[in-house]
């Protein structure tokens, strides 16, 4: 896949469907609590990208949000299969956390540190990978 084209993807049940336009600079490993009960795993995997460059090709309408408290990430994800497609800090934010597990191409980011260390599970412990840890999320 060329590097400018866009990188596509889709909830498990394929009724939410988007693409991303490139480029895209950041992606993250999250241990915290919530995207570990979300996702069912360690937490997630997301890529910073600015709003404007997401692209919504179907399902709206299949798309619930939810946020666990205020002043947390709002959770957006398919009400038919439950899969998160990505989180957002406010609803008038510039930029969202794609969840690189709903991308249907390689987008050629990869995660460069851990954040919420401090909340990762005995059973899955942080890998020595190199990469930066923040105990939570790093402001910039």
């Amino acid at each position: 896949m060329p590097e400018n084209d866009p990188v596509p993807g889709s909830c498990l049940c394929g009724g939410v469907r988007f693409e991303l336009t490139p480029p895209f600079e950041l992606a993250s490993y999250c241990h915290c609590e919530y995207c570990r009960k979300h996702s069912g795993n360690f937490g997630s995997v997301s890529m910073e990208v600015p709003r404007e460059q997401m692209r919504l090709l179907s399902g709206e309408e299949l798309l619930e949000s939810w946020q666990p408290a205020p002043g947390l990430v709002i959770r957006v994800f398919c009400r038919r299969c439950g899969s998160g497609v990505y989180g957002i800090d406010e609803p008038e934010s510039e930029t969202i956390w794609v969840r690189m597990s709903a991308l249907d191409a390689d987008p050629g980011v990869r995660p460069s540190r851990h954040t919420w260390v401090s909340s990762a599970p005995a059973w899955f412990p942080v890998p020595e990978d190199g990469l930066p840890r923040y105990e939570q999320r790093p402001t910039s």
